[in-house]
């Protein structure tokens, strides 16, 4: 098994990863779309306490497996960037605080241009705050290190746009289940959050932006779901 990761091409490696940390989601992303285009009622992720700790599990298991795979290919967390500073701390809250107010605009501005049912989101239910913490801290960890580091890592060889886009791209589709409206706000920060990761070459701030976006988000889901 290590000879044969070793041996493997760049592309066959980014195919293998993306495939082993998403292919469930991609699966799913594709089940809305042919939903959508079949003007049914697309699947619904519900979150809950339990379904919640299962898929902090699965995220953990699968980063196990990705950084084994990298490892024995010569990269890891610190190849991608994860110097934890207050100076990387501060540029991570001003990173949230831009980046949701760009989303939310974007947001509403979709959603008037093209309104959408109530049949597109996220459920919610009541979570415990444990759960919450810990969902905010592993989720965007997952998340960042590979839709944002990996991805722009693996295609910094065709250029800034083409990676960055690339990642935002792939973000955005991975949420289509939130809407037109809510995958093009998601688009947005994953522009963002890319082209700070390609400036910088840090994921700190993209992951606190993350966490804290996570983390209030689902207080004020679970506060209204209970």
């Amino acid at each position: 098994m290590k000879s044969f990761i070793q041996n493997l091409s760049a592309p066959a490696e980014f195919c293998i990863v993306i495939l082993i940390c998403f292919g469930l989601s991609i699966s799913y992303s594709i089940q809305v779309l042919a939903s959508h285009q079949m003007h049914m009622s697309p699947p619904q992720p519900h979150i809950s306490n339990l379904l919640a700790i299962r898929s902090l599990i699965q995220k953990l298991l699968v980063l196990a497996v990705v950084f084994y795979i990298g490892h024995i290919r010569g990269w890891s967390f610190a190849t991608l960037g994860f110097d934890i500073s207050w100076k990387w701390t501060g540029v991570g809250i001003l990173l949230c605080v831009f980046a949701t107010v760009a989303s939310s605009l974007i947001h509403k501005l979709v959603h008037v241009i093209h309104p959408e049912p109530a049949t597109f989101g996220m459920l919610v239910g009541v979570l415990t705050l444990p759960v919450i913490f810990i969902f905010s801290v592993v989720n965007p960890v997952f998340e960042e290190s590979l839709e944002a580091g990996y991805v722009i890592r693996s295609l910094q060889k065709f250029g800034m746009w083409p990676a960055v886009l690339a990642s935002a791209f792939f973000k955005s589709f991975l949420h289509i289940y939130q809407g037109v409206s809510g995958a093009i706000g998601v688009f947005a920060v994953g522009l963002i959050l890319g082209l700070a990761y390609w400036k910088w070459r840090q994921l700190w701030p993209l992951v606190l932006c993350h966490s804290l976006r996570d983390f209030f988000g689902l207080i004020f889901l679970s506060y209204h779901a209970a």
